[in-house]
């Protein structure tokens, strides 16, 4: 396999010679055709490829390279080239990256995994674009990228009605700022005044697509609630009608208890999360090391869930200081007889009632989630010591039990169905869901175990 020489700042580069937009894909272009391939080293490599619509509405296929620097001993990623493409179809694909790859003097033959996000067109098991590759290179294994599952676990979390219209607020804040000078150079003296020893002096934009800057956007925002305040309250006293109108609403919706309460709970998960959708995009991540890292953030988040009452109570306290400190009033939300579109909880006090509806849905829905969508590998996981292979993680299906009928496993999966369905606020479906992934002797149950499932409401 050819190596790439270690490529500069392609950044760096832009500015200094103050490349436009338009000749960016040319300029990336020549800085490939000037990288000069050093040595041709034969060893594995994997394929990594994503695409996304440049800001000139051109679908571009990114491609990467993945393997071991055998001198350095290291691993490498390799940014190779931008594709643009027309025919989006599985095959297209498929022969697109495999005859660029060719042109890039790739030895397809040392390709052991592809790497891409869910999109049916490239990890389809059938017609797939990685099935089609993998029926020329056998090896060449497809694996759904770690981080976009991440992402998805995340994202499905944040789908509770309280958090996502906190983020929503969040984006439309942020965007606010950035479309004008003059309320960014406003917030600028609020927060130099209010945050004297901050670093920081802007807020950070949420990406669709890259959840460590949600995460990054979340926690600035939080830093930066007073200040926001602040400017907010100054915007809403200026004569141009959009910006006062816009700051006037933005004002009224973020001293509401909803929002500080989801945005400090929202803080308080992505402190987990965080770290790990850091590690997910490292060059050397380690597949054992990202195993065990998930399931520390959970076990942290079901810390948090078996003590809910105690660190609910903390970020209410602290919740309560702020919005008073702002002019605002911790309650709860008008309630009705018959409620279809929100939580109806029928509590005395804003404290049961935000826990109830705001912190331990997020936290079982984070935690169910992160179970069944961040699967790395069902097999076992060795390493190669002294010329003997070694194991590291077992494979899920070691150590099952041994002479269990099917009836006594239907019946106790029926029984933790039942128990999970009675003490945990969240959708019987997801709690059916994650224990037919979480324990794999149920897998085979599952059609016996479906045409029965009506009973587990009845009993």
């Amino acid at each position: 396999m050819k190596r790439l020489r270690k490529q500069s700042s392609i950044s760096t580069f832009i500015k200094k010679n103050k490349i436009s937009d338009s000749n960016l894909s040319e300029t990336i272009e020549t800085i490939n055709e000037e990288q000069t391939i050093e040595k041709t080293i034969e060893s594995s490599s994997k394929l990594i490829s994503d695409e996304t619509t440049d800001i000139s509405n051109v679908e571009q296929m990114s491609l990467c390279l993945r393997s071991i620097d055998l001198i350095n001993n290291v691993i490498r990623e390799d940014f190779l080239e931008f594709i643009p493409v027309h025919d989006m179809t599985s095959r297209r694909l498929a022969l697109t990256i495999i005859t660029r790859l060719k042109e890039n003097g790739i030895n397809l033959n040392y390709m052991i995994g592809q790497g891409y996000d869910g999109a049916a067109s490239m990890s389809g098991h059938l017609n797939g674009a990685q099935t089609i590759i993998r029926s020329e290179y056998p090896k060449a294994l497809y694996v759904h990228c770690s981080a976009h599952s991440l992402n998805l676990a995340i994202g499905y979390a944040c789908q509770i009605q309280m958090i996502r219209n906190c983020m929503g607020t969040v984006k439309s804040i942020t965007s606010f700022f950035k479309k004008s000078a003059q309320r960014t150079n406003i917030l600028k003296t609020h927060i130099k005044s209010s945050l004297p020893e901050s670093n920081h002096d802007r807020l950070i934009s949420m990406c669709e697509t890259r959840w460590v800057q949600k995460h990054e956007s979340i926690k600035r925002f939080h830093e930066m609630y007073i200040p926001i305040i602040h400017t907010l309250e100054e915007l809403q006293e200026v004569i141009n009608n959009e910006t006062s109108q816009k700051a006037h609403q933005f004002l009224a919706t973020i001293i509401k208890p909803d929002f500080i309460l989801a945005l400090k709970v929202t803080e308080k998960v992505f402190t987990f999360t965080l770290p790990l959708c850091k590690y997910l995009q490292k060059i050397d991540c380690d597949l054992t090391k990202a195993c065990d890292h998930v399931q520390v953030v959970i076990d942290s988040l079901n810390t948090l869930r078996q003590n809910a009452e105690v660190e609910f109570n903390l970020i209410f306290i602290t919740a309560s200081k702020t919005l008073t400190d702002v002019g605002g009033t911790m309650s709860v939300p008008r309630l009705s007889k018959k409620q279809i579109n929100r939580d109806n909880y029928t509590e005395s006090t804003p404290e049961e009632y935000y826990r109830k509806a705001l912190f331990i849905p997020f936290l079982d829905h984070s935690i169910t989630h992160l179970k069944t969508r961040t699967h790395f590998c069902n097999g076992s996981i060795k390493r190669l010591e002294n010329g003997t292979f070694v194991m590291v993680k077992p494979h899920r299906g070691h150590g099952r039990e041994q002479g269990i009928n099917n009836q006594d496993l239907i019946s106790n999966f029926r029984a933790v169905l039942k128990q999970r369905a009675a003490t945990e606020n969240i959708p019987l479906k997801s709690i059916y869901d994650e224990e037919s992934r979480r324990i794999e002797k149920y897998l085979s149950l599952v059609d016996v175990v479906t045409s029965n499932s009506a009973r587990i409401n009845k009993h």
